[in-house]
């Protein structure tokens, strides 16, 4: 037995519009194939041995596919990874060229817990990775964003360790998510966590935000707004 397809499915795929929806009718071959596809027939050992699925699907709700509302059905869904990997999407950004979105994650090994890494993809439209790649950051804590900029996707990340203190990371990315250039940014005095940054002044330099911890603890933390070049110097004091 054979079942052949889901009716809201290949609804959804089939048609977003109610002229369509409406112009399905068993007139020709290809109309009367579709047609039972549509409505969920199996198809047993007989060709005389058919039964239909009850399946009264609205057409405003398919119209609706391409700008999700509450109660209509998503278009798709992606469970991305691995078992051996635990990852968590932190920021999303539109491709440098198409229609993709490209996603930068933390990510956990189950062979060394105790390392996060940073994994950058490009998902398409059916939500398929069209690329992936995994780089091991030194002392990497956390990934705040990623920005996608003229031939590069700029990831702000977090990173440091008990002994030199926490930094800002900044990490240069080509099309296909390999590194090309990286910076860091600390303070001899403090400890920085960034929040988040966007890109100022004409998109020529970065504005960052982040939270800085004293040192010797004496002073309570404070927000702070740090302006850079692409090149990670600061452009203002």
């Amino acid at each position: 037995m054979i079942w052949l397809a889901d009716c809201i499915d290949i609804l959804a795929l089939e048609s977003y519009t109610e002229e369509m929806t409406k112009a399905i009718m068993p007139t020709k071959v290809f109309k009367t194939i579709l047609l039972l596809t549509l409505t969920g027939i199996t198809f047993g050992s007989s060709h005389h041995n058919a039964y239909a699925q009850d399946c009264d699907s609205a057409y405003e709700v398919i119209t609706k596919l391409r700008k999700p509302v509450i109660g209509s059905y998503n278009l798709w869904d992606t469970i991305y990874g691995e078992k051996s990997r635990r990852e968590q999407v932190k920021s999303l950004t539109h491709a440098l060229s198409g229609n993709n979105v490209v996603m930068a994650a933390e990510g956990i090994g189950d062979a060394a817990p105790d390392i996060t890494d940073l994994t950058l993809a490009e998902i398409d439209r059916r939500g398929r990775p069209t690329w992936q790649k995994v780089h091991f950051v030194k002392d990497l804590q956390s990934v705040i964003k990623i920005i996608a900029h003229d031939k590069h996707y700029i990831v702000l990340a977090n990173t440091g360790n008990s002994k030199n203190g926490n930094t800002l990371w900044l990490g240069f990315f080509n099309d296909v998510g390999e590194l090309d250039k990286e910076y860091r940014i600390s303070n001899k005095s403090a400890n920085l966590e960034a929040t988040d940054f966007i890109l100022a002044q004409g998109e020529s330099s970065l504005l960052i935000s982040a939270i800085k911890n004293n040192k010797d603890q004496k002073i309570a933390p404070s927000a702070i707004l740090k302006w850079f070049d692409l090149k990670g110097h600061r452009v203002v004091k």
